[in-house]
């Protein structure tokens, strides 16, 4: 099967108000050879299929990200990232690719509060990246203007390279392909202010009508610029959202550190380079993670001081209602507890260790500063 690179320039207009600021922004690579545990949007809903899979269609070894795409209705599998702003960040992405199919999609940074908002037309606002079109792959822009795209074709028949680079502060756009294609645009000063709050990078659907034909993209050993963050500029302990809608909600409460705490065992650790749930930045998921969870969302929720582990409600007080809540989840042998049924530490179980952290800090009313009252005698399960 043939496949056909298009790498072109894209138009971002930077429109200075006053004097901008240069933020450098670190650089995040995968190779993907585990699940990322990347944010997911109705990627696996009806015929849409894409996301991690073990899988090696770009090359390399085992795992990559992709699948099978149509470009509506709205999905995306992407690394949640503190929000850029392409005024004052310049950008950098590198991996290989494969493309084949008529189908459409973008790949790139974006802003999910803006795709989530809807809106059907064929230049989606709040993007900077690649977009397809039937069996080829352009570099996009769009930031509530005008957009621009044009490219040349590389003849790729297999999986081929791709650098694309931004420099806010020349205005130059930069891309090349694996068969030694490079083009570069100058686009000026200026700004884009739509594209301020890029807060996700990943795949995305096109979310147009029209031609529903579907397309396959397989991307591995990728770069791109982006620090892991909290989504939608808050801080990082906003992960999901109520049953119905598993999305961040821009809400930090029981159901964001019960799916921190779904990850594994915190307590032995977790290898996770480059996850969501890396609120440290150290590639393991562990107690420190926990920790500066519950400090982000009690400060996000206007607290001066971080919740505790035993406040399972996260009502600022450790309560019988809490005790309560430990003893009617007890068992010491489990390994699928969170922190909301009492497993305080995150080894999956609920056991005499919480038990004991509990009785520590009982305080019915309420933490950070208050007065302690006595510890409840035993536990009665």
């Amino acid at each position: 099967m043939n496949f056909r690179i298009l790498l072109g320039a894209l138009a971002v207009a930077v429109l200075l108000l006053g004097i901008s600021q240069s933020v450098d922004a670190a650089e995040i690579s995968e190779d993907f050879s585990t699940d990322p545990g990347w944010d997911e949007f109705g990627n696996r809903d009806d015929d849409q299929d894409f996301g991690w899979s073990d899988t090696n269609n770009a090359g390399g070894t085992a795992g990559e990200i992709g699948g099978h795409i149509i470009r509506t209705p709205l999905a995306w599998y992407a690394q949640e990232i503190t929000p850029i702003d392409v005024n004052t960040t310049s950008l950098h992405t590198s991996g290989t690719v494969i493309l084949s199919g008529s189908g459409n999609f973008l790949m790139g940074w974006f802003d999910s509060t803006a795709a989530a908002s809807g809106g059907l037309d064929w230049a989606p606002t709040n993007f900077l990246g690649f977009r397809s079109d039937d069996n080829s792959l352009y570099v996009f822009a769009d930031g509530g203007g005008d957009s621009f795209a044009s490219g040349v074709t590389s003849g790729a028949s297999g999986p081929t390279t791709f650098d694309v680079t931004f420099d806010h502060t020349t205005g130059d756009i930069t891309a090349t392909s694996g068969q030694g294609l490079t083009q570069t645009r100058n686009i000026g000063s200026g700004g884009w202010s739509d594209l301020a709050n890029l807060d996700r990078f990943g795949i995305l659907t096109l979310y147009i009508d029209g031609n529903d034909s579907a397309g396959d993209i397989f991307v591995d050993d990728l770069t791109y610029t982006g620090e892991v963050g909290g989504g939608t500029g808050s801080l990082a302990c906003d992960f999901t959202g109520p049953e119905w809608n598993p999305q961040p909600d821009s809400v930090c409460d029981v159901l964001d550190i019960d799916d921190l705490f779904g990850q594994g065992n915190l307590v032995t650790g977790v290898s996770a380079a480059g996850s969501v749930y890396d609120l440290t930045g150290d590639g393991m998921l562990n107690g420190d993670d926990v920790a500066a969870w519950l400090s982000n969302a009690a400060t996000k929720n206007g607290q001066s001081s971080p919740y505790i582990p035993s406040d399972v409600d996260l009502d600022r007080d450790v309560d019988l209602t809490d005790f309560n809540t430990l003893a009617g989840n007890f068992n010491p042998i489990g390994s699928d507890a969170v922190f909301s049924v009492g497993d305080g530490d995150g080894n999956g179980s609920v056991n005499l260790s919480d038990y004991n952290t509990l009785a520590g800090s009982f305080n019915p009313i309420g933490y950070g500063g208050a007065t302690a009252v006595p510890e409840p005698a035993s536990l009665v399960l």
